[in-house]
């Protein structure tokens, strides 16, 4: 058996990858491998300069089958979980984005003002509108981040459960878009959450409500 090196993405997995703690798993979309949170954190900090303290609830990673190494990998699919409870989807069709969209911009010039120059980003609007998928619970958006070395595409779904969401964030090249775009409902239907933990199954009584809005997700 050849020994599998560190960067070698050929060491991911297909097929249905379990996140037992949180009651969900995905199934590995065709053309993808998952790799696991520590080769997704070398991946993320040592090869794309992420910081750690960003990747707090990441779980894994899904890349391109083809890329065989860590260098070779230009779009990534960023899997985490967050715990805030049910979110209420009351507002998803009442969201002005534009007037989101400006706020956002605002509030990045402020935060720019603290970070190195390599790290600053400028939001240059929406590569996607957000829109929320109802029948999937799921919202989706993109939006399309300007840094010193150039221009990425931050794909965003989030599918919500009973507890939580799971978050799929395609990281891209301009060029990659409308790779990510052909795969969104794939990769929202790969994900599935154990049976008495999905969107439906909301009790009011015994299960927590989330402060966050549909457009807070944004």
């Amino acid at each position: 058996e050849r020994e599998v090196r560190k960067e070698d993405t050929s060491a991911g997995q297909t097929g249905v990858v379990e996140f037992a703690s949180c009651h969900a798993r995905i199934m590995v979309p065709t053309d993808l491998v998952y790799l696991d949170r520590p080769q997704a954190m070398k991946l993320l900090t040592e090869y794309w300069d992420n910081s750690e303290s960003n990747l707090e609830n990441m779980l894994g990673v899904l890349v391109p089958s083809e890329n065989r190494c860590f260098y070779q990998v230009s779009t990534a699919y960023v899997i985490s979980y967050n715990d805030c409870g049910y979110i209420k989807d009351d507002d998803a069709e009442k969201v002005d984005y534009d007037e989101l969209l400006e706020q956002l911009q605002e509030d990045e010039k402020e935060e720019n003002e603290s970070l190195p120059v390599e790290q600053r980003s400028v939001t240059k609007g929406w590569t996607v509108t957000p829109h929320y998928d109802r029948s999937n619970h799921a919202l989706v958006w993109a939006k399309t981040l300007s840094f010193a070395y150039g221009d990425v595409v931050n794909y965003d779904m989030r599918v919500l459960g009973k507890d939580g969401l799971v978050s799929v964030n395609a990281v891209a090249d301009l060029e990659a878009v409308d790779e990510v775009v052909s795969k969104e409902s794939a990769m929202i239907g790969s994900v599935r959450f154990d049976e008495g933990y999905a969107y439906a199954d909301f009790d009011p009584i015994r299960d927590r409500v989330s402060d966050w809005t549909i457009g807070g997700l944004v």
